[in-house]
C-alpha cells in the first residue's frame, strides 16, 4: 500500500513538472516573440505595464500567497481561510486599480495610451492575484492547476501569433497583446473559479472572523512582501526613470529568460510547502533543521543545472532570434543568472520562516533591505543603467537571505534547548 502510494506521488510529481516546464517554454517563446514584434522601445514599455501587474498582485494578496497553504493546513477551516482571503485579495484588487487608474490619468506623465496599456497590465495583475492555487495544492491537485496554467499560456501564445500576422502597426499592437493578456488570464479565472466553488462550504459568522484573522496575523508578510517589491519590482520603474524604456526593455528581456529557472523554484516551493508547514506544526527541531537542509539543497541544485547550459545557449538565441537590438541584454543576464541561483533558497528559507510564526523578522529583514536596494540600485543605474539594477537586486536579496537564514537557525536552536 505505502509502495503504490509513492508510486502514485511520483507520478503526480512527474505529471506537475512536465506541465509546469512545458508552461515555461510556452512563456519562454511567448516573450521572444513580443521583444522580437515590438522592438526595444514598445517592449520597455510593456515591461513596465507589467511591473505594475506584479506590484498590485503583491498587493492585493496580503502576504497570503506565502501563507495560505500553511493556513489551510493548521489552522483547520479551510473553507473559511479561503474565502475570507478571496474577499480581501477582491477589496485590495479593486482600490489599487482605482489608485493606479488616478495616477496613470491624473498625475502621471505618461500619454493617454501607455495610460490605458499600463492599467490593462494591471488589471491582468489583478486576475492572476486572484488565483486559487493554493487551494490546488492544499487539495493535492496541483498537476490540475498547472494544466489550467498552460490552457492560459497557449490561448495567450495564440492571441499573440493572431495579433503578429494581423496587426503591422506597432502602437496598435502592443494594445492587442495587453487584451490578448487580459482574456487569457480571465478565462483562466474563470474555470478555476468553477472548480473551487463546487468545492467549499463556509459559515458567515467563521468566515468574518476569519477575515479579522488574515488581517491581523499577516500585516507583517504583507509589509515585507512590499518590502521584498523594493528589491524586484521597484528597481525597474528607477530604470524607466533614469535610463528610458530600451534599457527597461533589456532588463525586462533578460528577467524573461530566466522565467525557466524562477517557475521552477516555484513549483518545488509549491510541493514541499505542504511538508514544510506539517514539519513545522510539531516544533521538533532537529527534523525541521533537517528538512531545510534538504529542499534548500534540492531547489539550488536543480537552480544550477539549468543556470549552466542557459548560460551558455542564450547568446546564441539572443543573436540570431532577437538581434543585434537586444544584445546589451546578454550581461544583465549574467548578473542575474547569479541572483537566480540563489533566489529557490530563499523561497525556501522563507517558507520556514513564515512556518515557524517568524512574521515579524520576515518584515524586518526584507523591509530593510528593500529600503537598501532602492538607494543602492538609483546609484548603480545612474552609473551602470540595466546592469547596476540587476547588482543591485543581487547584493540586496543575497544579504536578506543570509540574515534570515541565520534568524532560522537561531530560532531552531532555541527549539532544541527548550525539548
Amino acid at each position: 500500500m505505502e509502495e503504490s502510494y509513492k508510486v502514485y506521488g511520483l507520478k503526480n510529481i512527474l505529471k506537475f513538472s512536465s506541465l509546469s516546464y512545458f508552461q515555461a517554454i510556452i512563456s519562454f517563446v511567448v516573450s521572444f516573440l513580443l521583444a522580437r514584434s515590438l522592438g526595444p522601445e514598445s517592449y520597455g514599455h510593456y515591461t513596465l505595464g507589467l511591473v505594475f501587474a506584479n506590484t498590485l498582485l503583491v498587493v492585493m494578496q496580503y502576504g497570503t500567497e506565502k501563507t495560505i497553504v500553511r493556513d489551510l493546513i493548521q489552522i483547520g477551516r479551510p473553507s473559511e481561510t479561503l474565502s475570507s482571503a478571496f474577499i480581501i485579495w477582491l477589496v485590495i484588487a479593486s482600490l489599487g486599480l482605482l489608485a493606479i487608474a488616478i495616477y496613470l490619468f491624473l498625475f502621471s506623465i505618461f500619454t493617454t495610451e501607455a495610460s490605458i496599456i499600463i492599467l490593462l497590465c494591471a488589471f491582468s495583475g489583478c486576475i492572476q492575484g486572484l488565483s486559487f492555487a493554493g487551494w490546488f495544492d492544499f487539495k493535492g491537485k496541483m498537476s490540475l492547476h498547472a494544466f489550467y496554467a498552460v490552457i492560459g499560456r497557449l490561448l495567450f501564445l495564440f492571441f499573440i501569433l493572431l495579433t503578429i500576422w494581423n496587426v503591422h502597426d506597432e502602437n496598435r499592437s502592443i494594445l492587442f497583446v495587453v487584451i490578448a493578456l487580459v482574456v487569457s488570464r480571465l478565462i483562466v479565472f474563470c474555470i478555476e473559479f468553477k472548480y473551487v466553488i463546487y468545492n467549499i462550504q463556509f459559515n458567515i459568522k467563521l468566515l468574518l472572523n476569519e477575515v479579522n484573522r488574515i488581517l491581523r496575523d499577516n500585516c507583517w508578510v504583507w509589509y515585507a512582501s512590499i518590502g521584498n517589491l523594493c528589491m524586484t519590482q521597484f528597481n525597474q520603474i528607477i530604470l524607466q526613470k533614469i535610463s528610458g524604456p530600451k534599457q527597461l526593455a533589456y532588463y525586462g528581456i533578460a528577467f524573461q529568460i530566466i522565467t525557466l529557472v524562477r517557475l521552477m523554484q516555484s513549483q518545488v516551493l509549491r510541493l514541499v510547502t505542504p511538508n514544510i508547514a506539517s514539519i513545522t506544526k510539531e516544533r521538533n527541531g532537529n527534523d525541521i533543521f533537517r528538512s531545510l537542509v534538504k529542499f534548500t539543497a534540492f531547489s539550488f541544485t536543480l537552480s544550477v543545472l539549468i543556470v549552466i547550459p542557459l548560460y551558455f545557449l542564450t547568446p546564441y538565441i539572443i543573436y540570431n532570434f532577437l538581434g543585434d537590438e537586444y544584445i546589451d541584454a546578454i550581461p544583465i543576464l549574467n548578473v542575474l543568472y547569479v541572483w537566480i541561483s540563489i533566489y529557490g533558497v530563499a523561497l525556501i528559507n522563507n517558507q520556514f520562516l513564515l512556518s515557524m510564526r517568524k512574521e515579524k523578522v520576515f518584515f524586518k529583514i526584507t523591509l530593510l533591505f528593500g529600503l537598501f536596494s532602492l538607494v543602492f540600485s538609483f546609484f548603480l543605474i545612474r552609473e551602470l543603467e540595466a546592469i547596476g539594477a540587476a547588482i543591485s537586486l543581487l547584493i540586496s536579496h543575497f544579504l536578506s537571505i543570509f540574515c534570515q537564514f541565520i534568524v532560522v537557525l537561531l530560532s531552531l536552536r532555541k527549539e532544541n534547548q527548550n525539548v
